[in-house]
Formats: structure tokens, sequence, C-alpha cells
């Protein structure tokens, strides 16, 4: 009973604006009467969400940020008033076809069951209180109209509801999580209404800590600095940039790294990078590559990278097909197979596979947690030589993205590699400002 008595009074809490439209409309118009009505089901969005979790808030500043993208430069038009109402209504299923008097009524009665003799419930009797706060206050509702002037204010109004920017556009633009093809989506929609381009900081430290096995020999600890800035104009190809000093007790090397990135549309984003040794012989003198995602419905991309890691005496052929799931609102699960090709000066060449999973969940649109697991020998790749070739089996890593305050973040991160003759933990340490 009571989640058909929430599903049907969240409805007509958010439907009911659309029976008025019609009569309205009538007395004022049109244009005014679709910005009101954008405002409204704003408004009641967002306290539905606020009350009962929904992620619902979501997807309106996405559908808002689709919109003003398509009607960029035509704001003013009745036709893109209409199609914002229909915007509106695909959200709230039934309320663009058929709201109406009748069946917000029968809405409500089914909201209403059993509210005298049922056991109290918090979640229940939050919604209940919104709801009778908007049955009783219709007037206070409809107050925005009241002498609204059509030949000056027009689509005005629309035009400022669906493209100020507000706190919620601004905490998805704070959002980064590399290489996440559905962040990356939702940047480029949201890119038509970033008032200027969008720049980020990142430094940190990885300290690897190998702990031999009885009996074995393991390399020395050694450290990672780096530091790195991330940019995405309003239009074209984004950009990032990174130091990393890689520090051992008797030698250290450095490494530049260029990434770029590019949402061709809705469905394609195309990346690459190049990272060349600035000096040393403990990493690789050069890592290079790129790669593709495709949308494949609202809710799947595939991916595609290839990644050419050259030692003195080796080169490393990375290919990795993968696949994300967007299976919640608040998390992606990312599955793949990187495939290694080793190609030594000497020796036998060797493929070598490896299996990966990853998973992360938003605990708030700032504050994200992701955990990574794989299979095989990684190591094959990582940029200290010594760690080439030693036989990793199993890697563990978990790491969050803690805000501190207004977009600055910590990014603590632990992970663990067994290998055949020692143990490697890596904890790091990251601030990040504006991604």
């Amino acid at each position: 009973m009571m989640p058909e008595i929430l599903a049907s009074g969240w409805w007509a809490y958010l439907a009911e604006p659309f029976s008025w439209q019609s009569a309205l409309s009538r007395e004022l118009d049109p244009a005014i009467v679709d910005g009101w009505l954008a405002g409204e089901v704003r408004e009641r969005i967002q306290k539905m969400t606020s009350d009962s979790g929904s992620p619902l808030g979501e997807e309106w500043l996405l559908r808002r940020a689709v919109w003003a993208a398509a009607w960029k430069g035509r704001e003013h038009t009745p036709e893109a008033a209409a199609s914002w109402h229909e915007y509106l209504g695909s959200m709230i299923p039934g309320a663009f076809e058929v709201a109406a008097p009748p069946e917000i009524g029968e809405a409500w009665r089914i909201a209403d069951r059993g509210s005298a003799q049922e056991r109290p419930d918090g979640g229940l009797q939050t919604a209940r209180a919104r709801w009778n706060e908007a049955r009783t206050n219709v007037a206070a509702t409809l107050q925005p109209l009241a002498g609204v002037d059509a030949d000056e204010a027009r689509l005005r109004q629309l035009v400022a509801l669906v493209t100020t920017d507000d706190s919620g556009v601004g905490s998805l633009r704070r959002l980064y999580l590399r290489d996440d093809p559905f962040e990356e989506r939702r940047r480029a929609m949201l890119r038509g209404l970033q008032p200027a381009d969008q720049w980020g900081f990142i430094a940190g430290i990885d300290y690897h800590d190998p702990r031999r096995r009885a009996g074995a020999t393991a390399p020395s600890e050694w450290h990672e600095l780096f530091a790195g800035v991330d940019w995405q104009p309003m239009a074209g190809a984004g950009w990032g940039l990174e130091y990393r000093r890689i520090e051992q007790r008797v030698w250290n090397d450095t490494r530049l790294r260029v990434d770029t990135r590019i949402a061709l549309d809705d469905d394609w984003i195309v990346r690459g990078h190049a990272a060349p040794a600035l000096d040393g012989e403990h990493i690789a003198r050069l890592k290079t590559g790129g790669g593709v995602s495709r949308r494949l419905g609202d809710s799947w991309f595939a991916t595609l990278n290839y990644e050419w890691t050259k030692f003195s005496d080796l080169d490393a052929h990375r290919f990795a097909p993968g696949l994300a799931w967007r299976w919640h609102p608040r998390s992606t699960i990312e599955a793949g197979i990187d495939l290694v090709h080793s190609v030594p000066r000497s020796g036998d060449r060797e493929w070598t596979p490896i299996g990966s999973v990853t998973a992360d969940w938003k605990f708030s649109e700032d504050f994200v947690a992701r955990l990574h697991v794989e299979l095989g020998d990684r190591s094959r790749a990582n940029p200290v030589r010594e760690l080439v070739g030693t036989d990793q089996d199993f890697g563990l890593g978990f790491d969050l993205r803690v805000p501190v305050a207004s977009r600055w973040f910590l990014v603590p991160s632990w992970s663990y590699e067994r290998h055949e003759r020692f143990e490697l933990h890596t904890f790091g340490l990251g601030v990040v400002y504006g991604r």
C-alpha cells in the first residue's frame, strides 16, 4: 500500500501544475504560462528531491542543459517554449498528455488512503505534509502570474528560468572523474551553460612500500610527487598537463604527461596522451596512446584504448576494450580486459591478459568513493622498471574524493598488489581544485 500511496502522491504533486495550463493560457500569454510552469515544476522537483532523495533533480538539470544547447540563440521563440514544455512533461510520466483535474484528483484520493489508521512513518508523514502544503496554497502558487505584462515579458521569464546558473549546476560542473565517459558526456551537455572556460588543478604524493615475502627479495621503496592542470574551453578539445617526479634512494626520474579529449557529439568521445621521460633510466622513455568511447544507450558506454610503453630494452603494447554501465544514478561499474604484448630486445615475446573491474559510488554530487580490482600482471606497464616481469597476480585499490571547501577536494587512496616475491602497498594523498 505504501509504495502506491507515495507514487500517486508524488505524481500528483509534480503533475498538478500541468493540469492548470490550459485554463491559464486562455487568460494569459501562453509563453508567460510556460515560463511560470518551468519555475513551478523546478521548485517542486527540488522539494521532492530534498524530501525523498529522488535523482529527479539531477535529471532536471541535465534536460535543462540539453534544451539550452539545442535552442541556443533561439530561446525567445514560441518553438523553444513548446520544446521546453515537452522536456518538462517527459520527466513526469503522463503529465504532458493526460494531466487534467480528474486524473489529479484520483491520484490525490489514492495518496490519502488510510491516512487516519496507518502507523506513523517519517518518510510518508514528510511527504504528506509537502503535498498538503501545495494543495492548500494554490493562490500563492499562482501569485507569480499576477500583473504580468505579456508585451514586455514574453519569453524572458522562461529563458531566465532555464539558463540562469544555480548551485545545482555549479555542483555538476565541479564533478570530475578522470576518464569516466558519463561525466565527459555530462560536461559536454553543460558546456552550453558555462560562462567561461573551466580549469582545475591537482597535486599530491604516492608512496610505494614493497614488503618482501619470506626468503625473497623486493625492490626498495619509492615515492612519486605529481602536479597537474586541466583545462576545458567552452568549445573544442580539453587539455591536461601533469608533471611527475619518481624518487628512490639512489635515483630520481621525471616525466611530463599531456592529455587531450574531445566529445564529438553525445555518442562519441576521443582522447589521446603522450608522456615522455624528461630524464632517468628507471621509468619508461615514452608512454603514448589514445582511445575512444561510444555510447550504446542511456546507461552503457563501450571503450577501446591503446598505449605503447617504451623502455630501453622492452616495448609493451596495451590493448584495452571495456564496458561501462551506469546502473544507478549514483554509481557506474566498468569492466575491461587489457591485453599487454611485451616485446623485449632479446627473448620471447609474450601476451598477458589483465582483467579489471572498477565501481564508484556518489554519496553526494561532490563526495565519491571508488573501488578497483584487477587480476593479472599490471606491472608490465608500471612506470618503475624493476617491477616489470615480477608476476603480479592480484591488485586492489580504493580512493575517496572528499569536498573540504568550495571547489577544493582531498583524494586519499590506497592500493595493494600481490607479486611473486613481494607485496606492494601504495598510499596516496592528492589535493584537487575546481574539477
